[in-house]
C-alpha cells in the first residue's frame, strides 16, 4: 500500500501500467463479471417464464371450474321425467367445458332438470320442444 491507500495492482491499473500477470487478472475479472450478468440475466428469465406458466395453470384451472360465469350447472344427472308441457327451453351441457354432458331443462317455473343425453324422455322432450318451435316461427 502506498500513501493513498492504493494497492500495487490497483495503482498499476489506475496509471494503465498492465504487466504481463496483471492482464490476466483483468480478463479473468471481466469474464467474472460478464458471467454473473449472464447468471443474472437467466434467473430474470427463468423467474419470468415461471411465472407466465403459473398464471397459465391458474387459468385453466379458472376455466376448468366455471369460472366466474359457471356455466356448467349440473353436478349430477336427475332421474326426474315431468310432461314436457311443463319444459320452457333446454341447452347442451357439453363434455369439453364440463365434466359430463347433460342435457339442461329449465321449467316454465324456472326449476332446473339435468337429464342424460341419450335417455328416452330427453331426446322426447327435445323433439317436441323443437316441433313447438318451428310451429312458433311459422306462425309469425
Amino acid at each position: 500500500m502506498d500513501e493513498h491507500g492504493l494497492s500495487k495492482f490497483e495503482k498499476n491499473t489506475h496509471q494503465g501500467v498492465f504487466s504481463e500477470d496483471t492482464t490476466g487478472v483483468i480478463d479473468t475479472l471481466d469474464t467474472c463479471r460478464l458471467k454473473t450478468r449472464f447468471d443474472s440475466v437467466k434467473m430474470q428469465f427463468g423467474l419470468i417464464l415461471n411465472a407466465l406458466l403459473f398464471f397459465a395453470a391458474w387459468m385453466n384451472l379458472v376455466q376448468a371450474t366455471g369460472g366466474p360465469g359457471n356455466d356448467c350447472p349440473c353436478v349430477s344427472v336427475s332421474s326426474t321425467n315431468i310432461p314436457y308441457t311443463k319444459i320452457k327451453e333446454y341447452t347442451i351441457q357439453k363434455e369439453h367445458v364440463c365434466l359430463f354432458s347433460v342435457v339442461v331443462f329449465r321449467t316454465v317455473r324456472g326449476s332446473i332438470i339435468c337429464a342424460d343425453p341419450n335417455s328416452k324422455w330427453a331426446k322426447h322432450v327435445i323433439q317436441k320442444l323443437k316441433t313447438k318451435r318451428r310451429i312458433q316461427h311459422f306462425s309469425q
